[in-house]
């Protein structure tokens, strides 16, 4: 692995030192980023290479996770994995608040409703589960209702 750090950084040196690779540069810092091999540089023109590259690989991380998301809410997956349709028949009148979130995870839709609250869970495209939580933090309605986006 040293020695791919040394190549990598040599690559990012040479072509950070030529005005016309700096793209260059950038595309082999990201490369070696995403392999997890930091590459070893010598230039104070690497240096600006390298956070450009670690700011791509974020801001490519916070998309994808933004894109799974909500793929997760179209599929009615949970992120434990087991669909929400099957979770919603463990609700019952006088669970609390927490004990749903527990279950269901947090609600795609919170709002205040009386004294108490209201979140909404979506099922699926058409269908949606409604609950209302009490003053006293527990659930008081919970019913399936149909909906559209």
């Amino acid at each position: 692995m040293a020695v791919m750090a040394r190549v990598y950084g040599r690559v990012i040196d040479v072509a950070a030192s030529r005005k016309n690779n700096k793209a260059l540069a950038k595309e082999v810092a990201v490369k070696s980023f995403r392999h997890e091999i930091l590459p070893v540089c010598n230039t104070p023109e690497a240096s600006p290479i390298l956070a450009a590259a670690r700011s791509h690989l974020k801001a490519e991380d916070r998309e994808l996770d933004d894109w799974l998301e909500k793929e997760e809410k179209k599929s009615g997956v949970t992120k434990s994995g087991r669909n929400r349709e099957e979770l919603v028949e463990r609700i019952q009148k006088g669970m609390s608040r927490q004990a749903v979130i527990a279950i269901l995870g947090q609600p795609d839709l919170s709002m205040p409703l009386g004294q108490g609250q209201s979140m909404l869970y979506y099922l699926s495209d058409t269908e949606a589960f409604f609950i209302s939580i009490d003053r006293n933090g527990n659930v008081f309605t919970a019913d399936r209702q149909d909906h559209s986006k």
